[in-house]
């Protein structure tokens, strides 16, 4: 049995919210009265937004912040966990939330049991040589059978590329199996020879 609640009567500057719900009894709490706005970034008044109910296979995640107003978009459910493979429950992660100065990078992916981690932020950029600015990438996720390696170096703007996956081994003669050397990068003063 549920009990009722009386309808809340709220400030002007207030709004209503609905009371949370309850989904292992099936009863709504009272209704609340929570201010309109709040205080953001450089004396910015930001909406605010009422609670979200979710229900026992869902997770709560913060709406996006912006770190410019300072303000937030409204909480939100998902779904706490997904398949992954083999029978693997994975469990979810909250999307990011980056500064204006950041990146969002995906999580990285786990290919034993195919469950991704969480999203992260990293810098856009970092410091190269004579105070070059360089672009940041994105961690890359490499198969079982793959190996990572570093993107080419310039080594007079001190940037690199991307890191990328390629395979770990390659077949030989007679059957042999070969380990793969991932490409180097030289200083101009130099230059790349083949390996023996």
């Amino acid at each position: 049995t549920c009990y009722a609640n009386c309808p809340a009567s709220c400030r002007p500057d207030e709004m209503i919210c609905p009371g949370m719900y309850d989904f292992n009894t099936g009863c709504t709490g009272p209704d609340m009265c929570i201010p309109k706005t709040e205080a953001g970034a450089d004396y910015n008044q930001c909406p605010k937004h009422c609670p979200v109910s979710c229900g026992p296979e869902e997770m709560m995640c913060s709406g996006n912040h912006n770190f410019v107003t300072g303000c937030s978009d409204p909480e939100f459910c998902m779904s706490a966990s997904y398949p992954g493979i083999d029978g693997n429950t994975c469990y979810a992660n909250c999307p990011a939330s980056c500064r204006p100065d950041e990146m969002i990078c995906p999580g990285m992916y786990d290919f034993n049991t195919g469950c991704t981690g969480p999203d992260m932020c990293i810098p856009k950029t970092e410091a190269g040589a004579d105070y070059n600015q360089c672009p940041k990438h994105c961690p890359v996720s490499c198969g079982p059978e793959e190996m990572m390696c570093s993107g080419n170096h310039n080594f007079v703007t001190g940037c690199s590329d991307p890191e990328f996956c390629m395979s770990a081994s390659y077949p030989g003669i007679d059957g042999n199996t070969c380990y793969a050397n991932c490409p180097v990068s030289c200083p101009p003063e130099e230059m790349v020879c083949p390996g023996m």
